[in-house]
């Protein structure tokens, strides 16, 4: 979802053109003693798969999340001088690496970009110009991307390859000696296999990539037992396979497939959990609807508060109509249920990718304005608006004698969202823009209802 790699955008500060340099190696050894090292998509997102400890990994980029004037962004570690010697919350020191440059940049996400959608300020050359937030270094084993806590980095020994293993990265087995696959039932080398989290069956590495392969296609209950990581089929264990003891054993494509049924799962669990938060909300006050509990005002009142939490509050895919709050700066949204692709701002179905919508409109939504780029905080306050706009326009069709009475019930419910509850409730007041005015949405009778 983001834009192809460079240098800094043109005219923001100077940089110099070079010829690309080797990858460095680095060596990955968790700094807390554990055997792995927690590996991510992003440094924001949750722990993926875990980097088996020892390893000699491709070194792609470093940088540095922290705080510049309430703002939370990414700036290159190398800009930092002495960063990596301090603790979180220490204030930083800024020097752009290029001499010529008195400021260097601050972007939504630790990539380089050569437009400016990733460019969310410039911050000054100067002492403890910044807060530290966390170091992170990307890094590359067997093609695989992925962040790790630069404090789990080391410079690599002389003459290492990337993808060499200590002996954390060995299989369960013993060193020597031969052990018989659970699975096909032939005899191997103790150390071409894997011995399940239990230590009660043994798999060869065939058996192993076949075993991961059936993972991938297996139903989302079994992938959801082990939280998107294999269980040994007998069941003898609720611990799953540890990823250092499957990476050299299987062939990388069989692992990055792996990988993507834990991220998918991961995805799938948070959309459940809001959908069970929401479907709860609104399975209490059809119950009070069904019973007819209250007077007749109280439970049309009821009525129309589940109706604006469900069509209006909730943000829901366009086609499957599943539950999101997910948003990770890209405004072209793939659902993790139907994989459709739509707008994060209008919710317009655009398909399988949604990247067109903004990009035949100058990377903006055609319909609300909003940028194909933003970080969470503005997203959320565009919606804030979006759903305040959708709310005014509801209330409109509300009897007048309910109206205030509708607003005390769902008052709370916005607040929670910060969509701002209107004062004026007069049909005039309603149909009028909010004060300070409604950037970047175009208020409009085809708005959704």
């Amino acid at each position: 979802s983001s834009p192809p790699p460079g240098s800094h955008s043109p005219g923001a500060f100077q940089s110099t053109a070079m010829a690309a340099a080797p990858l460095k190696k680095v060596f990955i050894q968790n700094a807390d003693g554990y055997k792995e090292v927690a590996a991510r998509k992003t440094p924001s997102s949750k722990a993926v798969w875990d980097l088996p400890g020892g390893i000699v990994a491709d070194l792609l980029d470093e940088w540095t999340q922290c705080e510049y004037a309430n703002s939370i962004g990414y700036i290159k570690t190398k800009n930092l001088p002495g960063v990596e010697k301090l603790d979180p919350g220490a204030m930083v020191d800024v020097k752009d690496s290029y001499a010529a440059n008195t400021k260097t940049c601050m972007r939504w996400r630790p990539e380089q970009q050569t437009s400016g959608g990733n460019t969310m300020r410039f911050v000054p050359n100067g002492p403890g110009m910044v807060k530290l937030i966390d170091c992170w270094a990307e890094v590359s084993f067997r093609g695989f991307n992925c962040f790790v806590k630069a404090r789990h980095v080391q410079p690599a020994p002389a003459n290492e390859t990337a993808g060499d293993a200590g002996a954390a990265a060995a299989p369960v087995a013993p060193a020597s000696g031969t052990s018989a696959c659970f699975v096909c039932g032939d005899t191997v080398n103790s150390i071409a296999g894997v011995v399940c989290p239990a230590g009660d069956h043994f798999f060869c590495a065939g058996c192993l990539s076949d075993l991961l392969k059936s993972f991938k296609n297996s139903e989302y209950a079994e992938q959801k037992m082990g939280k998107g990581r294999v269980l040994c089929p007998m069941k003898d264990s609720e611990s799953p396979f540890g990823d250092a003891a499957l990476i050299p054993h299987v062939p990388q494509d069989v692992f990055d497939d792996y990988v993507k049924v834990r991220v998918a799962v991961a995805e799938k669990g948070i959309q459940e959990q809001i959908e069970q938060q929401y479907a709860a909300k609104m399975e209490e006050l059809k119950e009070r609807l069904a019973k007819a509990e209250g007077t007749a005002e109280q439970n049309e009142l009821d009525n129309h508060r589940l109706k604006i939490i469900d069509d209006i509050f909730t943000l829901r895919c366009p086609s499957c109509k599943a539950a999101f709050v997910d948003y990770d700066h890209c405004s072209a949204l793939t659902c993790a249920f139907c994989k459709c692709g739509f707008c994060a701002y209008c919710l317009k179905d655009c398909g399988k990718d949604a990247h067109a919508h903004f990009f035949d409109n100058g990377s903006k939504c055609p319909k609300e304005g909003g940028p194909l780029f933003i970080d969470q905080k503005g997203w959320l306050a565009f919606h804030a608006r979006r759903k305040g706009r959708l709310l005014r326009k509801y209330l409109k069709k509300v009897p007048e004698p309910l109206r205030k009475k509708l607003c005390g019930h769902v008052a709370f419910d916005a607040e929670d969202l910060g969509i701002d509850m209107p004062k004026d409730l007069s049909l005039e007041a309603l149909a009028a823009k909010p004060e300070g005015g409604d950037e970047g949405f175009v208020d409009s009778e085809e708005e959704e209802d």
